[in-house]
């Protein structure tokens, strides 16, 4: 794909006034807070593996760390199996199974309503729905038309 010949004028012109300006001289805070920046993370890497972020511990500690994790999973999962008996037959398992059954209800109603709503809009609204999203559409695509259309024009302009 070859690019247009561009007339690069202004870019010579360009390089030539920021020639012109004068040297910039670097603040004198500059030099104190790039040192303490970096004897900042110096002291960060000397600090101990467990004190530095997991994603910055040796692989043989991060793999521990995983395995470890995974074990606490498990235990937690095989230990809330082994209690799921003893909770049913607990005198608190009632009022959880209440409070599961009003749960329950409160959702079917609420998914009720989002039906009913969906109805509505279905039965009412799509004739309407449809012209006004083919619309937005019709517009949005317009848009990006006339305006890549006239960047062309200006790009086009600005290089003559």
């Amino acid at each position: 794909m070859t690019t247009p010949p561009f007339n690069h004028r202004w870019e010579k012109r360009l390089h030539d006034e920021l020639r012109k300006l004068p040297e910039l001289e670097a603040p004198p805070s500059l030099v104190p807070d790039v040192m303490a920046a970096i004897r900042a993370r110096q002291e960060a890497q000397a600090a101990a593996w467990w004190k530095r972020p997991a994603t910055t511990w040796p692989p043989a500690m991060r793999a521990a760390l995983s395995v470890s994790a995974l074990v606490l999973f498990a235990a937690l999962v095989f230990g809330g199996q082994l209690l799921a008996p003893q909770i049913a037959n607990s005198t608190e398992a009632s009022w959880l199974s209440l409070a599961g059954t009003k749960i329950a209800g409160l959702w079917s109603a609420a998914v009720a309503l989002v039906n009913a709503l969906g109805l509505v809009l279905r039965e009412v609204l799509s004739p309407l729905l449809l012209v006004v999203i083919a619309g937005a559409c019709f517009s949005y695509v317009a848009l990006l038309g006339i305006g890549g259309a006239l960047w062309r024009v200006a790009a086009n302009q600005a290089t003559e």
